[in-house]
C-alpha cells in the first residue's frame, strides 16, 4: 500500500499490509469450493491497487488510513465473494501486530483474533 497520511504526495510512503478473511459458505454447494478459486477472486479484486497511490483513488476519498482502507477493501471483497455464495464473517487488516483493524459480521458469533 502506498499512501500519505496528510494526502500530500510528497509524504507518500509504503506499507505491507496483511489481510485475513474468515469465510462461511452461503449454501451447501459452496462448501466444497477449492481454496485456490476463492484466492483467485480475492487476488483479482485486490490487484487493481498494485503499485497505486491510494489517496488518488475515488473509493478512498483522499483518506487512505488503515481503517478507511480496511472499510473499502472489506466492501469490495464482501461483494465479490457474495457473488460466489460466500459470506465474510470476519475481516482483519494490519500493518503490524499492534495496528490491526477488524470488521466482524454482526450476525455471526466468533472471535476473530
Amino acid at each position: 500500500m502506498s499512501h500519505s497520511a496528510d494526502n500530500n504526495p510528497l509524504h507518500q510512503h509504503q506499507h505491507v499490509l496483511e489481510i485475513e478473511f474468515f469465510l462461511r459458505p452461503g449454501n451447501v454447494d459452496t462448501m466444497f469450493t477449492e481454496f485456490n478459486v476463492i484466492e483467485k477472486y480475492i487476488n483479482e479484486t485486490l490487484d487493481v491497487y498494485q503499485d497505486k497511490y491510494l489517496n488518488d483513488l475515488p473509493e478512498f476519498g483522499e483518506d487512505a488510513s488503515l481503517e478507511h482502507t480496511g472499510e473499502a477493501v472489506y466492501e469490495m471483497i464482501t461483494r465479490r465473494l457474495a457473488d460466489q455464495n460466500w459470506d465474510v464473517v470476519c475481516f482483519e487488516i494490519s500493518e503490524n501486530p499492534l495496528r490491526v483493524y477488524v470488521i466482524k459480521h454482526e450476525d455471526y458469533n466468533m472471535r476473530c483474533i
